[in-house]
């Protein structure tokens, strides 16, 4: 009892929170799709995979190139004896044995290392690809309950116009900002995988673990959200009109009146669902808001200049999100609490960690793995500097 008492001691709050929330998806997933069969569930649930593992390709791409750079350090410990040709074949075979033998202990304790990095890469990723399956049987089984003219309705209530055809209309100074908007709104995957890694490398496991709880967290409150209120973009709704509806004829003149910009024609081609396709219904609140919110958030709190990058970038990423009509006005204003909530809850659950957790050998083993990583990235400025010793190149 007490080994298993220790063990359940030994688990961190967000794995806990990960299977649970898991846990409750595959549950959904079995209520919106009771006649599924194993075998369309295997297909789309490996799609679905690919999809979850997106937001997180960076850190997949990060340990990829991290394995290979150790073994390449390995290799030039492993020859170096090789160079010094002063002494003698059985000398240098000796020492090129036990550095061998040396930096095979090491090889092996590395990889085990790479435990630490995949271990919360792994529940995350099923998370997300549970959810992902469950926000397509929800567009499925939805696509006839949308309230997208009642969400174009509440922003011209609030503004006068519809946001997303005023934006983009031709006399608005604002279009300058296009690329602003675009890149702002696409780096969204980049800056979540970005700040995956920075949290993670700290020491402490503090803001990554929040950070884990806060990302995941968000989607659960979303949900209900999604499934009272489905909605498709302005984009999938207006201009590709997937499902052929009959627009609101208070919103029909504003859609054939509706022109753009090459270069949001060429976003256009690659983004949206084509007509007869079935769209997603999570428009409010927006995940793309909510997100940004919780980078700047931790980001913020692990190193307080960021801030004057990701305050920007969250910003017009928000406004990105109306601009390039994937969102509607109403869905930023709903994210905002949301967001919130979401971190709110985050700082409670983790105290909740508090009275429980025992700190293991695992979690110095973690620590001593992490310092090792910066220290190996260390290396890339020295090797930098050695190569152009005039440039000023600042150690990670």
């Amino acid at each position: 009892m007490d080994k298993i008492k220790n063990i359940l001691r030994s688990i961190r709050i967000e794995e806990y929170i990960l299977f649970i929330f898991s846990i409750m998806l595959f549950l959904s997933c079995l209520i919106f799709s009771p006649q599924l069969s194993w075998l369309d569930s295997f297909r789309n649930g490996f799609g679905n995979v690919i999809l979850g593992i997106k937001y997180f390709l960076i850190v997949f791409v990060f340990a990829f190139y991290y394995i290979f750079f150790k073994l390449y350090l390995y290799l030039i410990h492993w020859l170096s004896p090789f160079i010094n040709k002063e002494k003698s074949l059985k000398i240098l075979l000796l020492t090129w044995l036990k550095g061998f033998s040396q930096s095979c202990s090491k090889i092996k304790n590395n990889f085990l290392g790479i435990f630490f990095f995949l271990r919360p890469v792994f529940p995350i990723v099923l998370f997300f690809t549970l959810v992902t399956f469950l926000i397509g049987l929800m567009a499925f089984q939805l696509k006839d309950n949308l309230v997208d003219d009642q969400l174009m309705k509440i922003d011209k209530s609030m503004f006068g116009s519809y946001p997303f055809f005023w934006l983009q209309n031709p006399a608005n100074f604002l279009r300058y900002l296009a690329p602003l908007f675009l890149y702002s709104f696409s780096f969204l995957g980049l800056l979540i995988g970005i700040s995956w890694l920075f949290l993670f490398l700290n020491r402490s496991r503090k803001f990554f673990s929040q950070y884990v709880i806060a990302t995941t967290l968000v989607i659960m409150i979303s949900l209900p959200f999604w499934f009272l209120f489905p909605a498709n973009s302005p984009q999938n709704a207006y201009l590709n009109n997937v499902y052929s509806k009959e627009i609101d004829s208070s919103i029909k003149k504003s859609v054939e009146d509706y022109r753009t910009n090459e270069f949001l024609l060429r976003f256009y081609e690659n983004v949206g669902v084509k007509p007869g396709d079935i769209a997603p219904v999570t428009t409010m609140p927006s995940l793309h808001v909510a997100w940004a919110i919780i980078i700047v958030y931790y980001l913020f709190k692990f190193r307080k200049k960021t801030v004057y990058f990701t305050l920007p970038w969250a910003t017009f990423s928000s406004l990105g999100a109306v601009y390039l009509g994937q969102h509607y006005f109403i869905d930023v204003l709903v994210s905002l609490p949301v967001a919130f909530i979401a971190i709110g809850l985050t700082g409670y659950l983790f105290k909740i960690e508090k009275r429980y957790y025992r700190a293991n050998r695992l979690d110095k083993q973690e620590e001593s793995f992490k310092e090792q990583i910066k220290k190996d990235l260390a290396l890339i400025p020295k090797a930098i500097r050695s190569v152009c010793p005039g440039k000023k190149v600042k150690s990670f």
